[in-house]
């Protein structure tokens, strides 16, 4: 198991999970790193704790997917998948937590505490969502969050 983890949150559950459970399990702090540790040691699974946005995202994907060595085939055609809806998403990374906070039923009160943003500030951005998706109704909106993979299907 690979466990990428730039803020060392997995750290210790992790080695509480490979001492339990007898795993193999490596981690690393940077995407680069995982990388090059996935490509020397064809890992079982991947376990990535990011926070990435915008462009980085797409980069991430795109990496992962070239990086086919002991990637299965399904695998690397969703994270190629995964990448071409990245950069075609034409919300910023602010309106995407909007949009995926109006989908998950929060109001705007509840979406403005949780990014600790006005009210005001969530109503524009809210504004320029129904913009760019072309959204008339919250029923849209949530429709137009899961075609951008933002929320469950």
């Amino acid at each position: 198991m690979l466990i990428v983890d730039p803020h060392g949150l997995l750290d210790e559950p992790a080695r509480s999970l490979d001492r339990a459970a007898s795993l193999d399990a490596r981690s690393a702090a940077t995407l680069d790193a995982a990388v090059r540790l996935a490509e020397t040691s064809s890992p079982d699974a991947v376990v990535l704790a990011l926070v990435l946005t915008g462009d980085h995202v797409v980069s991430a994907l795109r990496v992962l997917a070239s990086s086919s060595n002991g990637l299965p085939p399904e695998l690397a055609a969703a994270l190629h998948r995964a990448a071409a809806g990245a950069a075609e998403c034409p919300l910023t990374p602010r309106e995407r937590e909007v949009l995926t906070m109006i989908a998950g039923g929060h109001t705007n009160r509840e979406v403005a505490a949780a990014l600790s943003i006005s009210q005001r500030t969530v109503e524009t951005h809210r504004a320029h969502i129904v913009e760019k998706l072309g959204a008339r109704t919250r029923a849209e909106l949530v429709r137009g969050a899961r075609e951008l993979g933002l929320t469950a299907s």
